[in-house]
């Protein structure tokens, strides 16, 4: 099926390019009037969806297979909300992960049956690659300076392609994702038009550059090892030695020259990237030691079903850190700021929902290897990129990860039975909806009220409607408390810190709750909060000040030897 007929035929085209236009505009959102960018990409995927339902059941492309091939993860969604409500400490963010993941499901499910046509997985693929393309193109402009006035640069924040992700790693991690999946499709394409060459050396062009500048070693393994995968899976060499008999030398030497050319202007950023690996100034492969501590403290107290999808970054200050306070643990590097995320795919799905709930994940992607999809190169790049990151809490990664995974084939089903029209509803409208209400919303009108400027009443009034908001806003009470700290007021500050302390438990807020304490003349407050900030800010200079101002006389020489202690450790 070629394009044109493809386009003619209003059953397949409707959907299918509706579909494309999405996944492309979902991967390359992005807004500064929202806490995060990631946010833009739910934004764009909650509204498309109830229109995608709309075209799918109009055209009768709304089937039931999509949903029959993400089966173990609906099952496990079920599962995971469930036991996060007898386990989640705080159930906003359990709700607000499972509306999330509901609506990346189904988004998977009905994308599945709109492509479901001959020849239509292999244009779900293009789509796939098309958006990172898309996504790599603005990271290379923004790195080479021309994109600057699309994506500023920030006081303190030293990451040259940020990207539409808002994070290089994130950025890396697509890009390999997307490079195997190109690779895939290249070794298996029988055309032989120079011109189809030219756009697959084209597109890895851009890839590859993108992966280059993302200055990400995870991503940069990931897509090794997607690329060997696409040599030497299942029938690999054979599709080589095809390729290279089905072209002129041209047409294989060209994207070879490309590769190589670019690997040679990216070489320097590459060694020295390298180089620091293992080394002193490796922070970000140091910092992973502690996070990794951290998470599997958190695995090993609740081993079964976890502490709730959604709560990994209110547990992480504390069990960050206990990975300190123990044993040896002071050696580890570590600094004053908590992670939200364990930098690992499988260690934050076993924090977060248990052995329990990590099975029905194996069982979906064993599913996959059985099914040897074309896009399992790209499937295991993605992986192994998880293995260092966590990546499932960006829309564009997880849905593209899900639509290659999954094992649905492109022709349609005989009488097949469409999706009953409640459940539909449900995924593509009510879901939608309450994401929008429970996350969206919030998101914009924190991002208002802290983005506002500094005096005045008007940030006051901002930071209220924020709160007024019915849903709960942790992040809104701390962000306004430091307000009001900077302001001197303290007592109301207090309140907000601790109303703040229901979703967020960090070094910072105990910091700040030890600040308001001190000021209003209350040191036994004072103490306790101090001591709950160096149980997870060790390395805090003024917590242990005042913790060593404020403790009875009898316990001061046990602090002291425990900040020296500390101190020697980060000395070494």
């Amino acid at each position: 099926m070629n394009i044109k007929s493809l386009i003619l035929s209003e059953k397949n085209s409707g959907p299918a390019l509706f579909w494309a236009g999405l996944l492309l505009c979902c991967a390359a959102a992005w807004s500064f009037r929202l806490v995060s960018f990631l946010h833009a990409k739910d934004l764009m995927l909650a509204l498309g969806l109830p229109v995608a339902l709309f075209c799918q059941y109009r055209s009768g492309k709304a089937g039931m297979q999509g949903v029959v091939q993400l089966a173990p993860l609906w099952l496990g969604l079920l599962f995971w909300g469930v036991s996060g409500i007898f386990t989640a400490q705080v159930p906003a963010y359990h709700v607000e992960s499972m509306l999330r993941l509901a609506l990346v499901l189904a988004a998977a499910s009905l994308a599945m049956e709109a492509f479901r046509f001959r020849n239509g997985r292999l244009w779900l693929y293009g789509a796939l690659v098309l958006s990172g393309v898309l996504v790599g193109g603005l990271a290379l402009l923004q790195y080479a300076g021309p994109g600057r006035g699309l994506f500023p640069e920030f006081p303190g924040y030293d990451q040259r392609a940020y990207s539409v992700f808002g994070n290089q790693n994130l950025l890396g991690g697509y890009m390999a994702f997307n490079l195997a999946l190109l690779a895939s499709l290249f070794i298996r394409s029988r055309h032989r038009r120079l011109r189809i060459t030219l756009l697959f050396a084209a597109a890895g062009a851009i890839l590859l550059g993108a992966l280059l500048v993302s200055a990400t070693r995870s991503a940069w393994l990931a897509a090794v090892v997607g690329g060997l995968t696409v040599l030497f899976l299942p029938g690999g060499p054979a599709r080589l030695r095809a390729l290279v008999r089905r072209r002129t030398r041209v047409q294989w030497l060209v994207p070879l020259l490309v590769a190589i050319l670019v690997l040679g202007l990216g070489a320097p950023l590459v060694l020295e990237k390298a180089s620091r690996t293992f080394s002193e100034t490796d922070v970000g492969g140091r910092a992973r030691l502690w996070f990794y501590a951290g998470a599997w403290n958190m695995v090993r107290e609740r081993p079964w079903t976890g502490a709730g999808l959604g709560q990994f970054g209110y547990w992480s200050p504390l069990y960050q850190g206990r990975a300190l306070w123990n044993p040896g643990g002071e050696g580890l590097y570590f600094n004053e700021l908590h992670t939200d995320h364990a930098h690992s795919e499988p260690l934050e799905w076993f924090a977060e929902t248990g052995l329990f709930g990590v099975l029905f994940w194996i069982w979906f992607l064993c599913r996959t290897l059985k099914a040897r999809s074309p896009a399992l190169p790209a499937v295991i790049a993605l992986l192994v990129f998880g293995g260092f990151n966590t990546f499932s809490h960006s829309t564009p990664h997880l849905l593209g990860l899900l639509l290659c995974a999954a094992a649905f084939r492109s022709a349609p089903q005989p009488e097949e039975k469409l999706l009953p029209r409640f459940a539909g509803i449900c995924c593509a409208v009510l879901i939608p909806a309450g994401f929008i209400v429970a996350v969206i919303v919030p998101s914009a009108l924190l991002c208002r009220a802290e983005q506002a400027p500094i005096a005045g009443d008007t940030r006051d009034a901002l930071y209220e409607q924020a709160l007024a908001w019915p849903w709960p806003a942790y992040r809104a009470h701390e962000s306004y408390a430091i307000a009001l700290i900077d302001r001197g007021n303290y007592e109301t500050a207090r309140t907000h810190l601790e109303a703040a302390l229901h979703g967020t438990d960090t070094g910072r807020v105990y910091l700040l709750l030890a600040l308001c304490a001190e000021d209003l003349g209350h040191p036994d407050a004072a103490l306790n909060h101090a001591r709950a900030c160096i149980y997870r800010w060790p390395g805090n200079e003024y917590a242990w000040s005042v913790l060593l101002e404020t403790c009875p006389e009898a316990q001061r020489p046990r602090w002291l030897g425990a900040r020296e202690k500390f101190e020697r450790a980060q000395d070494r």
